[in-house]
């Protein structure tokens, strides 16, 4: 399957602009990705905030099998997205892990959270991504903390990186999230 990506930097669901999608007889594998989301939800239908530094998305899936299993496919969801963030962060297994049945954690709080949507044939899987920490902070019920992605990866560049300080560390991060989305002028003859 062939994945169509549609960005956009601020929207009111991922999920509802794939549900328009749906109707509109997309194939599977249209997706709608987001840095931010003013009605983002997850399972059970709460709504969390989505506020600028994470990453959220949500994809359109056709599946044969019958419907009755489909909820099943959350775990495996959250598995591959936990085993995309250990490799992403370069931590060990242990560190990022799913709590069942759709959350992805590590043991400073959730990282990740996966919802599936059902109707009319269609199942949307929706993954909400805690990337950077927002300005303002975030307001939680206390039950699921977030995490983030950023703090991670230094985790991961401490572990790689062991004989060098933190400074070293935090300057190396620095530089690279200077550099997002910005052209790089890469010269061959450094190396």
């Amino acid at each position: 399957m062939r994945f169509r990506v549609t960005w956009k930097g601020t929207t009111a669901s991922t999920n509802d602009d794939v549900w328009a999608l749906a109707r509109a007889g997309e194939p599977a594998g249209a997706c709608v990705a987001s840095f931010a989301q003013e009605s983002g939800r997850g399972t059970w239908k709460r709504v969390w905030e989505s506020p600028r530094g994470g990453l959220y998305f949500s994809f359109l899936l056709r599946p044969r099998t019958p419907q009755a299993i489909w909820p099943e496919s959350s775990i495996l969801l959250a598995q591959t997205c936990a085993q995309v963030i250990r490799d992403f962060c370069g931590v060990a297994d242990g560190i990022v892990r799913v709590k069942p049945k759709n959350d992805v954690v590590c043991d400073a709080g959730k990282l990740a959270g996966i919802s599936l949507e059902a109707r009319d044939g269609c199942l949307n899987v929706g993954c909400g991504t805690n990337v950077f920490k927002p300005e303002g902070g975030i307001r939680t019920d206390g039950r699921n903390v977030p995490a983030y992605l950023e703090d991670l990866c230094v985790q991961g560049a401490r572990g790689t990186l062991g004989p060098f300080s933190e400074e070293t560390i935090e300057g190396l991060l620095d530089a690279y999230l200077s550099a997002i989305g910005r052209l790089i002028d890469v010269r061959s003859d450094v190396f």
